[in-house]
Formats: C-alpha cells, structure tokens, sequence
C-alpha cells in the first residue's frame, strides 16, 4: 500500500485480515498533542505510534472485542513523521473493517502534558507485563499505580479507571487477591459513573474471577451472572462467550459438571464465530477436565487432545502447559504412569518457565500425587510441600486445600493415620469456607477412611455415608466410588461381609464404567477379601487373579525401574492374598496343583526389578544401547558422584549450613531423577525392551529343574494373618503354614541384634525360638542336603547358618548343611543363562585392601599431611553415620579407622597364587579409579578388604570406601558407589566383599535388599559374599585365609569353601560365637 497520511477531519475506512497490519502517517511539530480515533467494526484492532526511529512511544487505550473506539493519544517531544500501525489482535481472526481518524492534534496544554506522562505509565506497565513473570506483574502493578494517581490529579475518570483495571489484573497475576478486589471495585464504580457499560461488564467479569480465588464461589457466580447480562444486552459474543466459559469452571469446581459442560457447549459456537481459538480450546479443556471426573476418560482425552492442538498452533505456552497436566492425570488414572510423568515434567517445565505460580502450584500437587500412586512416598512428600509453600505465597485457598489433601493421602499410605486425619481436617475447614460441596466431600471421605484404619467403625460410617451422598447429588462418579470402598470397608471391619460385599460390588461396578483401573484393581482386591473371609474360595481366586492380572498391566507401562519397584512394594498384598487363596485352596481340595501355582506366584512377587535388570544387563542390550545415550549416562554418573563426594566433604568439615546440605541433597536427588528418566531412553532404545523388562515367570516344574538331587530350596513369604514355607526338590514341592509375618519379624530382629552385638547365650535362645519357627516343620528333610534360601522382610538379615538345627542336638544348621542365599529362583536362573558361554578371566584374583583414609595416615609422604587440609577420623565419620539410616537396625560405623589386618587378610590370600597371576591393591593402589574401565575384567574372582557405607535412604549412593587421598596427602573421591558399580563390565566368577554390612540395602516390598550384592550380580558376576554385619577385622583377616585356602587348595567350590571356613572358626575358642563368622553369606550360583 502507498503511504497514507492522516489529516484532521478526514476519517478513512479499510478492511483487514487477520494477521495483518496497516501503516498511515502524521506529521507533527514539537510540542503538540495528537489524538487518533480507532473505530473497531466487527474486527477487534488494536493501534501502535511509532517515532522516525521505530520505536514505540505509546499504544492505544483498550476497547473490548470487536466493538469500540480505540483512542490512540501521544505527545511530540521532536517534530517529524509519525508511523501509526493497525494490527489485528487475533492472527486467526476473520477479515474485518475499521475506522481510523485524526481527531486533534494542538499544540499540548499542561493537562495534555500530565495525560501523557500517565500514558507513559500504563504503556511501561504494560510492556513489564507482557514478560509474564512475577517480579514483572509486580513492578507492572506499581507503574499502573503511579499512572492512577495523576490521573486523580487530572479529574480523568475515564483514565484513572483503565489504570485501575490494569492494576487489577497484575495485581490478581501475583496472587494479592485482596488488593486486586479493591482496585476492580474502585474501577467498577468509576466506569458506572462514566457510563461504559462494555467495561462495567469486563470489571465485574475480573471481580467475579478475583472473588473466586478468594475462596467465595457463590458471590463470584452472582458477579458473572450480571456481566454475562450486560455483554448478552450488548450483544457481544466475544464477551458472552468468555464469562460462559468460567462460570462453567465455576461449577466445575463445585462438582456440579453438567451445568459445566452446558455453560460450555454454548461458549464454543460462538468463540468459534468470533475467530477466538484461544477461548474454543479452553473450553474444550474444560470439557475435558469435566468429562475426567463424570467418569468418561475417553471424551476426557479427545477434548484434551483438540485443545493441545490449538493451543500449540496459537502459541500459548500456559495453556499448553494446563492441558499437558490434564492429560498426566488421565495416564495416572488409566495406570500409563510413565505418561503420567512425561506430561507432568513439561507442564511444570512451562510453568516455571514463565513464572505462573498457580499453575505451578497444581502442578507440583499433580507430581506428588502420581509419586504417591507409585509408593514413592518420600519424593511425594517433598513435591506436596512445595506445592503448599508455592500456595500460600500466593494467598491461594484452593491449591492450598488440594496439596493439604493430598499431603494428608502420604500420610495413610505410611500409616501415620493421626497425622493423616489432621491434614484433612484443616482442608476441611477451607473447603466448607469455599463452599466447595465436590471438595467437602473428598475431605469427608478421607477422614472416614483413616477412621476406619484407627479402628473407629461408626465415626467413618458417618462420614463416608455424607461423602457419597455429596458425590452422588453431584454426579461425581470418582468419588462415589471412592466412598463406596471406604462404607464397604467399614462393614468389613465390623465383620458384616455381606454388605462389605455389596459395596465393593457397586464399586468394581463403577470402576469398570469409568475405566480407572486403580479403582478396578482394589475393588477386586477387597471383593477377595471378603469371599476369603465367608470361605467362598473358587470365587475369591477368581477376583484376586482378576486384580494381579490388572496390577501388572499397570506395572508394565512404567519403564523406570526405581518406579517400577516401588509400585510393586505398595501391591505386594495383591500377592500375599492371592498366595492365602490358593493355600486355602490346597488344604480344601488335597490338590497339589494349588501348592504349585502358590509356590509360582509367592516367586513371581520376589526380586522383580531385579530379575528385570538382570535380564536387560546381557551384551546383547549393552551392545544395542545409543553411543549417545550411554555417553549421557557416563556424564550424569560422573556429576551424581561428583555431587555425593561434596556432600560427604561438607559433612565431614563440620562447618555446612542447614542450606548447604539441604542444596546438595536436592541436587543428589535431582540427577537421580535425571538419571532414571533417562535410563527409560535407553532400554525403550533397544529393539528387544519389551522381552527384557517383562521377562516370563517361572513356572514350578522350571524352577525344579534348577535343583540337583542334593538340593532343596526354601522359599519364604510373610503375610498379615500367616505366613508360608515352600520346600521344593527337584521331584517334589510341598508348602508349610508358619507364624504371621510380625511375629516371625520380631523373631528375627530379636536374633539378628543378638548375633551383631557378639550375645553370647543370647544368640543360642534366640535362634532356637527362630528355627523352631523356620525350620522345624521340614528339618528331617533336610539331611545330607545343600540348602538354598529365598526370603522377604526381616529374615534377609539373619544368617541361616548360625540357626540351631532342631534335629542335631546343639548344632548350627551350617555344621550340617550347606546354606546359599537368593534372592528369588528366577535370578539363579538367568544368572546361568547368562554366565552359561562366557570364557573365564584370564587372570585369578585381584584384591583391594588397606586403603588410605586420611592425610593423617603414616603412609602420606612427610611433610605433605601439613599442608593438606586434615580430613579428621570424628568428621568424615559424620558422613557415614548420614549414610546410614537410623532406627533400620544396622550398625552404624562408628569410625573410619585404618584396617590393618585387611593387609595381612590380603597378603595370605595371594601368597598361594603364581607370580603376576594376581593383582594386590594396597595402599594408595587401592583407589576407586583402579576399578574401573577393563582393569578388573580380567579377574575370576575380586575381593574388596575396606569398609562398606551403607545409605538406605539413597542406596544408590552406598559403596565401598577406598583411598580417600592420593600420596601427596590431597583428597580424592574414594567412594565406589554402587551406580559405579552397576556401570562396571565384569568376567568374575565371585565378588568377596570383606567389608561391613555389605550384604544389606534398603528393604523394599516385593524387591529385597537393593544395595551392593544385586549390583555386582548386574554387573557380570554369578556369585557375591557379603556380610550382613560389622565384623571384627582380625576375625575376617583369618575367616577369610580359610576361605580362601579351601579354595585355591583344597579346589572348593565357594559355597563349600565358605561353610568350611565357618565350621573351622567355630572350633575356634577364641571365635566360636556366630558373632565372629556367620555375618558372611553367600548369593547366587552354588555349582
């Protein structure tokens, strides 16, 4: 177009399309003021002055839709040309027509002088605005402020009215709700005054949504009501269509959904007449979300999936970020939680991105929940915390009641029902403030809940009977359910099954209607529960195998293995029940087919992200996994343990603030996370992901033909009401009824302290009460056989060596059998599978013993320990009492001395070998570095003489400790951590870890001990000893000359060797106590 110069009294008229801009020019001479009117017709346009440089000097004062005059005012400090640009507001909009005139432009008068200044205000507050960050609405708010008050000096309504109802909507973006309010009533009364009924209509529009974060829905429906009756009187569809659509979040939020979706399906046709695809897509997440809670996921996720569209199309990042939350929790719902997760992490990403905090608040509350759903409770913990604080900084009541809620859902699944109860409460209190009947009621039902665990029958009753008739009178389909289960519960406990029965029937009823296959599963769960209980068995088995199947469906879309365990650890009960039922089946009927299936599924709920990995660690994966990926790996390994080495630095100085500490353990457990997800990549990366993570359960006969005739395997399994024995040789199984799994717990704890604290008489009457638990029923079968243990809970802590026999008079089971430890047959079996063609190592044995610990230490050359700084004994031993979660029952080191007999332990050892047949790692030579690459791939056996440092917080940051600093006295990062480990590629036959408390972990339901033991397994080797305690040093030094002697001499195999080199220490005066031997077991392949 031809350069259009604007002159007074000419008005011209041009159509636009959207997306569009038009130029027109003025010229002007200093001093002057200059008026341009914008006449919007059906078309909403927004204007622009640009000076000769193209800078922008000022913006129109708004006009609302597609409707108004724009009023474009700017003062020339410098004469020239002007450029006036008129630019479609929505790039999507339909063409349209304006009207543009140059209405005045004179010489500027002192009030012309101070209209400027104040549009120089709004226009920096808007500019601020527009970063769409905290820090920027704030300052926003503080320009639009200024600018109102020289509109009061001026007597302009008209601009003192804008300004406040820009400084409402910043001041509304940072979560001050209250002087938000005042500020849109204070413009609300002036537009009355000045007669702008379009933006008494937008004001009362901004108070409604205002009053409504301020926990007050019901004046906030009466506020949108009128402004929807001025728009619909002005005949605005823009404006109609926009308060529509959040009333119906309105009532969405209090449950009454379809009001919800009518007020919608009338918002869209008409945002779709007007070209505003940013309010259809709205709408339509709105309809998703309601949809979510009638029941209807399929209508939920179309809706979603056509509002990411349009809202990626447009560009709008916050709404994207909204609808990818959305759709986390349908994947959460429908089990797909590795979705869950992924939508999850870029919604929050976006948020914090461009600082929306309210959003970020629900979402942080939407990331604990699904860590909740998982049964890591400690990450959920921690994001629900956030989400509070996130809230509370910004005065809301709603995301403060829902992360409450959700804080108090923790707390019942760890069981601290007090603390549970005592977060809904206060959620109560500010859902009844809010009036929020779908929220009163979820509070409701939750306490009910927890009432019945404290065993408070009426009072939940009570309050889940006023849940569900709250759920009902809303339609909310969810929450019917879930009250459901809580009255069923009630029954239950109060012993009235049947309609216990009722109820869980109408919730499976729902639940499938719904397609929540959490819901599903529980309800299955609870409906076997009750038919176990009135003894109808064929039935029960029917419902607990119908809810295993669903629970491990859900199981397999997690691709993360820390996710993966500890889902299956919140679902070991599934299992428990299902064992019981078969069991009861078995004594019923005299079939033996039932003990075998129960042996099967008590195998299949053991050790499954171990066999998982194990499975997944054979060189076809290694081999197929991205150069790319696995350069990732390395990097974010390097920095996990770079991170854990300045932990322990800051621990052991002695001098870290709280911040400190609190900074690197959130940087530990960020890279951690970092390290899963993407762990995810590369197994998802490998063609055969899907047999390697899902590998088949092993059937009875299968796990028979791991036994030769000299074997029998013991396989335990604890429940709640009795506990179960399955004893199983290569031509038979039989199963064992035995205590519930507390008693047998207590037992053992008993036991175990006795043996670690050298008890003397203790440990004799301990054991006895432990193996008349254990193995009484089948110790005259027994005799003459290798025993292989697979047990759960407690009884991983104890050593079965060190067990009385019940049938040979004052001896340890070890002086009769020969004992091994698994932790389940179908790790046995793919350790052989994949150690089945594998060509030894070269070389016999490496050893790492005596490592240096500190500058301190005689060994660091003279002269340099003083110009190092001194890592003292007392302070690094901080770092590994940190290490070690308290109350667990281990030992915890009591220092980090020098263990000179692990030298002496070493030399006997090698003494036996040829020359250059062995590598010995003394000293300094004993350091984390050495281990690493090729350099103990060519070992068969490797053996570890320094102390272990066990973290069952963190596991994957627990290790061995080697050279803590190099000759000159200067520290180094001595920790063998068993990520490190999992990373190495070993040949070994055996690992010996001479350490403390190698053998533990952190206990997780369903997995076993997750600590150093599975992760040489993982990496390459068939068979670890390990200790189970702290042993004394010179009782090692000569447990282990034995052990290896048999070995390397005799040509023992190591489980014979090692149940020699016990019997001969017991013979031993001076370390006959089991305190001084029976710490070390040996895991894996006994052959």
């Amino acid at each position: 177009r031809e350069a259009e110069f604007l002159t007074l009294g000419n008005a011209l008229e041009r159509e636009i399309e959207g997306g569009k801009a038009h130029d027109f020019f003025v010229k002007a001479e200093a001093g002057q003021a200059v008026i341009i009117a914008v006449e919007q017709q059906k078309l909403d346009v927004t204007a622009a002055v640009y000076n000769s440089e193209n800078q922008k000097i000022n913006e129109a004062e708004f006009s609302f839709g597609e409707i108004g005059t724009e009023r474009l005012f700017f003062f020339v400090a410098q004469a020239g040309i002007y450029r006036v640009e008129v630019r479609t507001v929505d790039k999507s909009a339909k063409a349209g027509g304006y009207k543009i005139e140059l209405t005045a432009q004179r010489t500027a008068t002192e009030q012309d002088r101070r209209e400027d200044l104040a549009h120089q205000k709004v226009f920096a507050g808007n500019k601020t605005a527009e970063q769409g960050t905290a820090e920027a609405f704030k300052e926003a708010a503080q320009r639009f402020d200024e600018a109102a008050a020289v509109w009061r000096g001026t007597g302009n309504d008209k601009g003192l009215a804008q300004a406040l109802y820009y400084k409402t909507i910043a001041l509304f973006n940072i979560g001050d709700r209250k002087s938000a309010l005042a500020a849109a009533q204070e413009s609300l009364a002036l537009f009355r005054k000045i007669g702008d009924r379009i933006y008494e209509a937008e004001t009362l529009y901004n108070i409604a949504a205002t009053v409504l974060g301020l926990g007050e829905p019901q004046k906030s429906i009466e506020d949108f009501n009128q402004s929807l009756a001025i728009f619909r009187e002005l005949k605005i569809p823009a404006g109609e269509a926009k308060v529509l659509a959040q009333m119906a979040i309105v009532y969405s939020q209090q449950g009454n959904f379809r009001r919800a979706i009518e007020l919608n399906e009338q918002a869209i046709p008409l945002n779709r007449s007007a070209g505003n695809l940013s309010a259809v897509a709205v709408s339509l997440n709105t309809l998703g979300v309601t949809h979510g809670y009638l029941g209807e996921p399929d209508k939920s996720i179309k809706y979603y999936e056509e509002a990411l569209k349009i809202f990626k199309e447009i560009g709008e990042s916050n709404y994207v970020a909204g609808v990818l939350a959305n759709l986390a929790i349908s994947a959460g719902d429908a089990g797909e939680f590795d979705k869950a997760f992924d939508y999850t992490a870029q919604a929050l990403e976006i948020h914090r991105k461009i600082g929306d905090r309210y959003t970020e608040a629900a979402t942080l509350r939407n990331y604990g929940e699904f860590y909740r759903m998982v049964g890591d409770y400690e990450r959920a913990l921690q994001m629900q915390r956030q989400s509070l604080e996130v809230s509370k900084a910004i005065g809301r009541r709603d995301t403060e009641m829902t992360a409450l809620n959700a804080v108090g859902n923790i707390y019942n699944a760890k069981g601290d029902y007090e603390k549970a109860i005592e977060n809904y409460q206060t959620a109560l209190t500010l859902a009844r403030a809010m009036q929020n009947e779908n929220s009163i009621a979820t509070q409701l039902n939750s306490i009910g809940y927890n009432s019945i665990l404290l065993d408070r029958f009426t009072a939940a009753l009570d309050y889940s009977t006023q849940a569900h008739q709250l759920f009902t009178k809303i339609g909310y389909q969810q929450g019917i359910a879930q009250a459901l289960l809580h009255i069923g519960l009630a029954h239950h406990k109060k012993g009235d099954t049947a309609r216990a029965l009722e109820n869980y029937r109408q919730l499976l009823m729902i639940a499938e209607q719904i397609q929540n296959q959490r819901q599903t599963v529980n309800a299955n769960y609870l409906i076997a529960l009750a038919l176990r209980d009135r003894n109808e068995l064929p039935a029960a088995l029917q419902s607990i195998e119908n809810c295993v199947q669903i629970a491990e469906s859900m199981r397999s879309n997690l691709s993360r293995s820390d996710l993966r365990a500890t889902f299956f650890a919140g679902n070991k009960k599934f299992y428990e029940l299902y064992v019981e039922i078969l069991q009861l089946l078995a004594e019923e009927t005299k079939n033996t087919e039932y003990v075998s299936r129960s042996l099967e599924v008590a195998e299949r709920s053991k050790a499954r992200t171990l066999v998982e990995l194990l499975n997944q660690s054979g060189t076809t994966f290694k081999a197929s996994t991205d150069a790319d990926l696995r350069r990732k790996e390395s990097e974010i390994n390097n920095r996990l343990s770079a991170k854990a080495a300045r932990q322990t630095r800051l621990l052991s100085g002695g001098k870290a603030s709280a911040d400190d500490l609190k900074i690197v353990a959130q940087e530990i457990t960020d890279l951690t996370e970092e390290r899963e997800k993407l762990a995810v990549q590369i197994r998802r990366a490998n063609p055969n992901y899907a047999a390697l993570t899902q590998p088949a359960p092993l059937k009875a006969a299968e796990i028979q033909t791991l036994l030769d005739k000299d074997t029998v395997l013991l396989e335990y399994a604890l429940g709640d009401r009795q506990s179960s024995l399955w004893l199983v040789t290569n031509d038979s199984i039989s199963a064992y009824k035995l205590p519930k799994r507390e008693e047998i717990e207590n037992a053992a704890r008993h036991f175990y302290q006795s043996l670690k604290t050298n008890g003397g008489a203790a440990d004799n009457q301990a054991g006895n009460a432990l193996s008349e638990m254990l193995l009484k029923p089948i110790s005259e079968k027994l005799a003459g056989k290798r025993v292989v243990v697979v047990s759960e809970g407690a009884l991983q802590y104890i050593s079965f060596a060190a067990l009385p026999n019940p049938t040979a008079k004052n001896r340890f089971l070890i002086e009769t059998n020969e004992i091994v430890n698994l932790p389940s047959a179908a790790t046995l079996a793919i350790l052989r599978r994949e150690n089945r063609n594998r060509k030894p190592a070269a070389n016999s044995l490496a050893v790492f013993a005596d490592p240096v610990f500190s500058p301190d230490d005689p060994r660091v050359k003279n002269g340099q320990a003083a110009k190092t700084k001194s890592i003292a004994n007392e302070k690094l031993q901080r770092s590994l009492e940190e290490a070690v979660e308290s109350g667990s029952g281990e030992e915890v080191l009591k220092s980090i001395p020098r263990l000179p007999f692990s030298r002496r332990e070493a030399e006997a050892i090698l003494a036996g070998l040829p020359a250059n047949n062995g590598l010995k790692a003394l000293d300094f030579a004993a350091n984390a570095e050495k281990t690493t690459g090729e350099n103990l791939s060519n070992y068969r056996i490797i053996h570890f003489a320094t102390h272990g440092l066990l973290n069952s917080k963190n596991p994957e940051l627990s290790g061995l400790v080697l050279s803590l600093v190099n000759e000159k006295g200067e520290p180094q990062n001595g920790f063998l951590r068993l990520n490190d480990i999992y990373n190495l590629r070993l040949n070994s036959d055996l690992v010996v870890l001479s350490a403390c408390q190698t053998a533990l972990g952190k206990d997780i339901r369903g997995e076993g001990l997750i600590g150093l033991t599975r992760g040489f397994m993982y990496a390459g080797t068939p068979r670890v000893v390990a200790s189970l305690w702290k042993v004394d040093d010179a009782a090692t030094a000569e447990l282990m000359k034995h052990f290896y002697q048999n070995m390397l001499n005799k040509k023992q195999r190591p489980a014979e060797a090692l149940r020699a080199a016990q019997i001969e220490m017991s013979k031993d005066g001076r370390y006959k106590s089991p305190y001084f031997w029976a710490a070390f077991t040996i895991q894996g392949e006994w052959r």
